[in-house]
């Protein structure tokens, strides 16, 4: 799954056994810090403007890792959002207000 913020792609895998976390890239950290998209909220960091299927997300990750790719572990921080409805047969995952 991908989700994107003003033209960055990040890729999603759900762990709910995980805090979670954000890798980006230099460039994609640097544009959205510069954009405000990405910014520290108390011990944590908060991603605004994240988008899936044109559908507006929340997201606040603990710590923000600098690497070679986009990705964001979607674990408690992310899930504590939403109710989440998981369907392992299909394969799927909805995410309720």
């Amino acid at each position: 799954m991908k989700f994107v913020v003003d033209g960055i792609e990040i890729d999603v895998m759900f762990d709910t056994g995980e805090l979670g976390d954000l890798l980006l890239t230099p460039n994609a950290r640097r544009a959205l810090v510069k954009a405000g998209r990405l910014r520290p909220s108390g011990n944590s960091f908060v991603i605004e403007g994240l988008t899936y299927q044109a559908i507006a997300l929340t997201a606040d990750v603990p710590s923000v890792i600098t690497g070679k790719s986009n990705g964001l572990k979607a674990g408690y921080s992310f899930l504590r959002h939403y109710r989440s409805v998981w369907n392992f047969k299909k394969q799927t995952i909805t995410l309720l207000k």
